[in-house]
């Protein structure tokens, strides 16, 4: 983002949210289908990297970090996003910006799960600034697309301590994914009411639990989370 008086201009709070669109962007314009996530996961870590203790790659590519707040007494929470798209994104596309809809001129747009993506990142930005005390996990996976194919090579050893899981995965506009199709559940109903109870106090009041459709969920909640 080119920063001009304009924007020098603006509240802090309309800058962040100004340069949170910028990094969306960048990596809606970074091409990286299911086996071929070389480049997004190259841009992910330059940006991740700074935030946290340790970043690591494991064996099947995924990105793996960690990160410890305020001396790390509390929980440890995993979050988690999938670097991949179904396809490539389309060479000399644009993006067209109509208010809060975006979409592409060619071929996908690719927010699925750039979108994700981008709000991991912002939140490794953030939780510096928060009160919140504890330990966060990263997990940036590949292929998800074809079939959660990162998240299963994910190391056991990395979830054991994991009191509970985020997972940035579209569905729709304001879905909190509980369950695979109503008979895999990816949790508790009362944790989902507890994210659905916070999003109406930040004003988004559309945000409402649902049963959803399969994603890295699966894994984690296989494995107790």
């Amino acid at each position: 983002m080119i920063i001009d008086a304009a924007i020098l201009e603006l509240e802090t709070e309309e800058i962040e949210k100004q340069l949170f669109f910028d990094q969306l962007e960048k990596l809606l314009n970074i091409s990286g289908e299911s086996g071929n996530e070389g480049k997004i996961r190259k841009h992910a870590e330059r940006i991740l990297a700074p935030l946290v203790d340790h970043l690591t790659f494991d064996s099947k590519g995924n990105i793996r970090a960690q990160k410890r707040y305020r001396g790390g007494h509390g929980p440890t929470i995993l979050l988690n996003a999938h670097l991949d798209t179904v396809l490539p994104i389309d060479p000399g596309r644009i993006i067209l910006k109509e208010k809060n809809i975006w979409t592409s001129s060619s071929g996908i747009l690719g927010a699925d799960d750039r979108a994700g993506v981008a709000v991991l990142l912002q939140m490794g930005k953030n939780l510096k600034k928060s009160r919140f005390s504890g330990t966060v996990k990263f997990i940036l996976t590949i292929e998800e697309e074809i079939g959660l194919v990162g998240a299963q090579h994910v190391d056991e050893y990395f979830l054991w301590d994991v009191d509970a899981a985020v997972v940035l995965d579209r569905r729709g506009t304001g879905d909190i994914v509980v369950s695979c199709g109503g008979f895999i559940p990816f949790c508790d109903g009362k944790y989902g009411k507890i994210i659905e109870s916070t999003a109406i106090k930040a004003g988004l009041t559309n945000w409402k639990c649902t049963n959803g459709g399969s994603s890295d969920t699966r894994i984690w909640a296989s494995n107790g989370i």
